[in-house]
């Protein structure tokens, strides 16, 4: 299947709305469950519509939907803070610590040196809560709009699907990252309690179970006539849903202050069997056969959803950098020395998530990834031709190297200012959905399938640069690691970091395999004894000495959140 890809050199899918303006009273607004809505409602209130006022067409309820994605695409979600919070693991590091003493701050989070009280945590907590409000009122109040014809009754059923799927998605990030969290359906408004007690992850996950089943029938896939560049497609759900119930399955802190697994894990296992298996017999999705244009297609903000299926869209659009992002920027990239353009653009990075050999010494010869995965060299921009080149770090500095992923000189010239860019945030690639099912098909048949080994060649293949289909003795799994469940999913965990490096779902991963802490370990004993790590130290594996089992697998739940709940929110094991 030829791979599909939007071929225009500048493609974003937001239409700038500002949603204060044209979504109802509070529904749409920051509504956690504390008092946001009040603060927005303060803001603009002559700007609001009710929703039998708002929801009287198609066109409205599009912009309805992307509201939930516009919520995403700020710098206290995925614009910044998201890729920030991913660290520290085994791969990836914040560098540095705050020299404020600002205990709040994105650095100390990573380090696991976290409080209740850190803004970017409750900023986080409030982002994904009033994107789940937004989705709530798209799905509450889509039957309002008036359809003239089979067509627009197509696209409301789709648009309600797809809202479903987001919601699904955002309690799926909220449970992985809080654990039990709050539970709500409905829109928020200021007649109702906005109080509400912890919800059970068996039951969220039994919602979000409910919300994909749903969506995934009249969601259209990428390829469909109808599809739309930039929203989630059928696969896209898809995919996130095997992610979800790998999750529900997985490894997590409860409340009881133990890190286990469900009983029946399995029957969420089997749930992500079926799904992958129809995602990947509908021939829909497909991998680039050449991993370095992933990134650059990514950085240069062209949409190729065969491969990338699920992407939160992050654009400098004139002049307005409010639903930019900062990856190749201030949070994770190459770093670039500053200076001034030939245009008079500033230009710099100071990049603030690294990675290091303990990653590089992961890749096998031949394997294409590891030089684009890695960044053992800074940029330096020429103000007389504008044209970035490479400056290797010095050998000693070997535990700070940037991801090459995320090059800014890969980006169009257009899209370059001194902080913010507009790279997408990739949620889910196809690659992942391969590497799952054949964690999935090793767990429930004791030990690899024939099937399993040949998704993880293919991925291989690929990172090699080679065809796909075509057996390697170079790329291809090696034997000694196809021989027990135990040792193949070590193979996979591995598999894991080449292949995702820098994409930030890692820390998360190594939770729900219950083995954070022992990579931490391993990653600080490399640094420790590696001969070229001469010059940085405490502050590379900080995150081991910080780091504490039975707490640090949770975020807090957010101060405020507690306090404007009175207390019916309870605090998470160990903060």
């Amino acid at each position: 299947m030829k791979t599909i890809f939007n071929t225009l050199s500048r493609y974003k899918m937001f239409v700038r709305i500002n949603l204060y303006n044209v979504v109802i009273v509070c529904s749409v607004a920051i509504v956690s469950l504390n008092n946001s809505c009040q603060e927005y409602l303060e803001e603009d209130p002559l700007s609001a519509f009710s929703t039998d006022e708002f929801f009287t067409s198609t066109t409205r309820l599009k912009a309805a939907v992307l509201g939930i994605y516009e919520e995403l695409a700020t710098t206290e979600g995925y614009g910044y803070v998201e890729i920030m919070l991913s660290g520290d693991t085994d791969i990836l590091t914040a560098d540095g610590r705050n020299v404020n003493g600002n205990l709040g701050s994105e650095q100390e989070i990573a380090h696991y040196n976290t409080q209740s009280e850190s803004r970017p945590i409750e900023n986080l907590w409030l982002v994904f809560y009033s994107s789940i409000n937004r989705a709530n009122n798209v799905i509450e109040n889509a039957h309002k709009v008036v359809t003239h014809n089979k067509t627009e009754e197509k696209l409301v059923k789709a648009y309600v699907a797809e809202a479903k799927a987001l919601r699904a998605f955002l309690y799926a990030n909220l449970v992985r990252r809080w654990g039990d969290v709050p539970l709500r359906l409905q829109p928020s408004d200021l007649s109702q309690n906005l109080n509400l007690p912890r919800s059970a992850r068996v039951d969220i996950y039994e919602q979000i179970s409910k919300d994909f089943e749903e969506a995934i029938p009249d969601l259209p896939w990428h390829n469909d006539p109808e599809a739309e560049l930039g929203h989630l497609s059928k696969g896209a759900a898809m995919g996130l849903y095997v992610r979800a119930m790998l999750f529900a399955g997985g490894y997590n802190l409860y409340q009881d202050g133990k890190v286990k697994r469900p009983e029946n894990y399995l029957d969420y296992y089997n749930k992500a069997e079926k799904i992958s298996k129809e995602l990947i017999e509908s021939n829909r999705h497909e991998l680039n056969p050449d991993y370095e244009d992933i990134y650059r297609k990514i950085t240069g903000s062209v949409l190729e959803p065969s491969e990338s299926m699920f992407e939160i869209d992050l654009a400098v659009m004139n002049g307005s950098f409010q639903n930019s992002g900062r990856i190749g920027s201030r949070s994770i990239g190459v770093r670039i020395k500053n200076y001034t353009s030939s245009t008079g653009v500033k230009i710099g990075t100071n990049i603030r998530m690294t990675t290091s050999d303990f990653l590089s010494q992961k890749f096998q010869d031949g394997d294409l990834r590891r030089d684009i995965s890695i960044a053992d060299f800074d940029l330096i921009g020429d103000k007389a031709t504008n044209i970035l080149s490479k400056k290797p770090i010095p050998y000693n500095n070997n535990a700070t190297y940037g991801c090459a992923k995320w090059r800014r000189d890969w980006h169009f010239p257009e899209a370059i200012q001194f902080n913010n860019t507009d790279a997408n945030y990739v949620i889910l690639r196809y690659s992942d959905v391969l590497l799952m099912r054949a964690e999935v098909l090793n767990e429930l048949n004791n030990g690899p399938t024939e099937e399993a080994i040949e998704l993880v060649n293919k991925v291989r293949r690929r990172g090699y640069g080679f065809d796909i289909n075509s057996s390697s003795q170079i790329a291809d799994v090696p034997f000694e690691f196809t021989t027990d469940k135990e040792t193949f999913l070590n193979f996979l965990i591995d598999e894991n970091a080449r292949e995702f490096s820098g994409e930030g779902n890692r820390k998360f991963h190594l939770i729900r395999w219950n083995i954070l802490q022992e990579k931490l370990l391993d990653f600080r004993e490399f640094l420790l004894t590696d001969p070229k790590n001469k010059f940085y130290g405490l502050r590379v594996h900080l995150a081991s000495e910080l780091y504490t089992p039975n707490k640090h697998e949770l975020y807090p739940i957010p101060h405020n959140e507690i306090l404007d709940s009175n207390f019916l929110l309870t605090q998470n094991p160990g903060y």
